[in-house]
């Protein structure tokens, strides 16, 4: 992939000097490198907001909380390895923080489950329970679409929340469909 960059970018250098518009395509880099960085300043405020709630209901205990009374459900979507403490706590902690718009935040959490589960597989395969835990990262189900609301408002729309609802709606059903598409693949291809 970055070989592949490397030549988008050279082409456009020489398409440019080639073109008389050398200048313009140096000062061009210079205002998208700042504004690159002011956008990179503005999403890690809302980064750091975000992930230091988090860090507080971790620290308070409401994580270990939210696992056991998520233990159920938490389980008959891992099966089996969903009943393990550890592997439940971690899964929470990833819920919470894609819940939250923390794609970024769910990483630690997620990959601690994933190598929990794996653990515990049979010839290095995965599980259904781990097959299934991706899927639930991959559909993303979003309370709060964190970076989306972050870029909206450094973009400068004018009510950057618009798209709370929308995106609540569209992760909760990509969500529910890839957790009745795995449950459907458990059935028909049993471990």
């Amino acid at each position: 992939m970055s070989g592949i960059f490397l030549c988008v970018l050279l082409f456009c250098g020489a398409f440019g000097l080639m073109t008389g518009r050398g200048e313009a395509l140096g000062l061009e880099v210079l205002a998208a490198g700042e504004d690159a960085v002011r956008l990179g300043l503005s999403l890690a405020g809302a980064y750091m907001v975000w992930s230091g709630l988090l860090s507080i209901l971790e620290r308070a205990g409401a994580v270990r909380a939210l696992s056991r009374a998520l233990g159920r459900p938490v389980a008959w979507l891992l099966g089996r390895e969903g009943q393990d403490p550890e592997v439940r706590e971690a899964v929470c902690v990833n819920f919470t923080a894609n819940l939250l718009g923390l794609g970024n935040a769910a990483t630690p959490a997620g990959l601690r489950a994933m190598e929990r589960m794996a653990a515990g597989a049979r010839d290095g395969r995965p599980t259904a329970g781990m097959c299934m835990f991706l899927l639930v990262n991959a559909s993303s189900l979003q309370l709060v679409p964190t970076t989306v609301l972050s870029l909206r408002a450094a973009a400068g729309a004018p009510n950057p929340g618009d798209i709370l609802l929308p995106a609540l709606i569209g992760s909760a059903a990509s969500t529910l469909c890839a957790v009745a598409l795995g449950k459907l693949c458990e059935r028909l291809w049993p471990a």
